[in-house]
């Protein structure tokens, strides 16, 4: 049943044409088995040609990155090794920066006990001229211990 089911759905496809409209149909598939594949070939051929220019452009510039890669590379290396250098330099300043504070603490220091024992040692010269001067003056009120003293 289903085989004659089929054949009638085959017979329902079938359409009339007349000889005129085939022969066109004829025709025009032949134009395109031979045109269509000339418009296809220059158009992959431009195509291809495109892909190879991109290709080559990719490769330089790929290059070019590599070259401007091994650069960025070599001033890194050579920055990193200028900023050690630097650091160096920096921590060494630093140090003699605290060694110089080190030394103006211990210079004041002196200077600060150094100023207080000349202070002390002015008020003691001035006391003792002051005692010298007072024994002077007594002494000096009697006759005879000047005329001693100026007679050696």
């Amino acid at each position: 049943m289903a085989d004659k089911g089929m054949k009638t759905d085959r017979n329902q496809h079938f359409l009339k044409v007349s000889r005129a409209d085939v022969d066109q149909l004829v025709t025009e598939i032949m134009q395109f088995k031979e045109f269509l594949p000339k418009v296809l070939n220059s158009d992959l051929v431009g195509l291809y040609k495109k892909l190879d220019h991109c290709e080559q452009e990719l490769e330089v510039l790929e290059a070019e990155n590599r070259k401007l890669r091994v650069e960025l590379d070599q001033m890194k290396m050579h920055h990193d090794s200028e900023i050690e250098a630097m650091k160096k330099q920096n921590n060494s300043l630093l140090e003699d920066g605290e060694r110089y504070k080190e030394e103006k603490y211990v210079l004041k220091c002196q200077l600060s006990e150094a100023s207080q024992q000349m202070n002390d040692q002015s008020d003691y010269c001035s006391c003792m001229g002051a005692a010298v001067c007072t024994l002077l003056w007594r002494v000096s009120r009697q006759q005879e211990s000047v005329t001693s003293l100026l007679g050696g």
